[in-house]
């Protein structure tokens, strides 16, 4: 299991890819996040004891996030700075985000993943913070109301937390050995 290290390297680690992602979308340079992103979650996998397992919670969780944010641009309910890779697709650094946030799921998030109420709540409440924090930095519309967008994305999100936390329990690369 991990230890406070592991938490705390953990969550900087993900801060870290996270703002990358973020500033580096927002000025046109996706790539440079990408591949901040990219060294983080490399050095989760290192760090694992089962870096397979955790490598194939970190591709779930991409591909999970992709057809999730597909789903919420579908919708109206968000539009991304970037270039996707195909219509209707999310721009890579969106979906570089949900891999970026596999990393959490059995290190700093391990304490929610048996509480499906919290969970849900968790990605109803949290998540969707993320996109008004995408607002700021200017590579995520919301339409308005605002708060119609975000209620409806939680939704999807908290629905979204829930499937991977059951992933995770059975992905754990933290998992005593």
């Amino acid at each position: 299991r991990p230890d406070g290290n592991d938490v705390l390297i953990n969550i900087a680690g993900f801060l870290a890819g996270w703002l990358a992602l973020f500033y580096y979308a927002g000025l046109g340079q996706e790539v440079v996040g990408l591949g901040i992103a990219g060294v983080f979650i490399a050095l989760h996998l290192w760090r694992s004891p089962d870096g397979f397992a955790e490598a194939q919670l970190v591709v779930f969780a991409a591909a999970v996030g992709t057809i999730a944010e597909a789903f919420i641009m579908y919708f109206g309910l968000a539009t991304y700075a970037g270039t996707a890779m195909a219509s209707g697709l999310p721009p890579p650094w969106i979906i570089a985000q949900w891999a970026l946030f596999a990393t959490l799921l059995n290190v700093a998030l391990r304490p929610l993943r048996n509480w499906i109420l919290l969970s849900l709540g968790v990605g109803f409440v949290f998540l969707p913070i993320a996109k008004l924090a995408g607002l700021k930095f200017g590579v995520i519309d919301l339409p308005a109301p605002i708060f119609r967008s975000l209620s409806l994305i939680g939704l999807c999100w908290a629905v979204v937390l829930t499937i991977l936390f059951a992933v995770a329990r059975l992905l754990d690369g933290w998992q005593e050995r």
